[in-house]
């Protein structure tokens, strides 16, 4: 993830591989898959937590604050963006230089929460055992 936020940034030592553009695949493809992997492996340990009668309502309730979730995350690095892009425009500077600043602080402010979300499902998952075995 760092070397993504290097290439994004364009503080890579391959000048034709820096900038937005060639970095944009690698990134989302990689975004996706922790997304979904994260997902199913939070799910399985939350629902593994319950009693099986209880099992589809905390998977229910796990998908709906996930939903929340995303929402919320969506609505404040928009914010970021945005307040951004103003204070830079206001301070002089190019609508498209402004937006690339508003761009980068979001991108690390999602970059934090990446770091942030992995150690605590790090040290929460740490005591977990195995999930997903059939216990009859």
């Amino acid at each position: 993830m760092v070397l993504l936020a290097r290439r994004i940034l364009g503080h890579d030592s391959y000048p034709h591989l820096s900038g937005w553009y060639p970095s944009t695949l690698p990134t989302l493809r990689q975004y996706c898959q922790l997304t979904e992997v994260l997902y199913t492996i939070s799910n399985l340990a939350i629902t593994s937590l319950f009693p099986v009668r209880t099992q589809a309502l905390a998977g229910g309730v796990f998908n709906t604050l996930a939903q929340i979730g995303n929402s919320v995350g969506l609505a404040i690095t928009s914010i970021i963006a945005a307040s951004v892009t103003a204070k830079d425009v206001s301070e002089g500077g190019s609508v498209q230089g402004s937006l690339w600043e508003g761009y980068k602080a979001s991108f690390w402010t999602c970059f934090g929460a990446c770091v942030v979300s992995s150690m605590i499902c790090a040290g929460g998952m740490r005591g977990l055992g195995k999930v997903g075995l059939k216990v009859e």
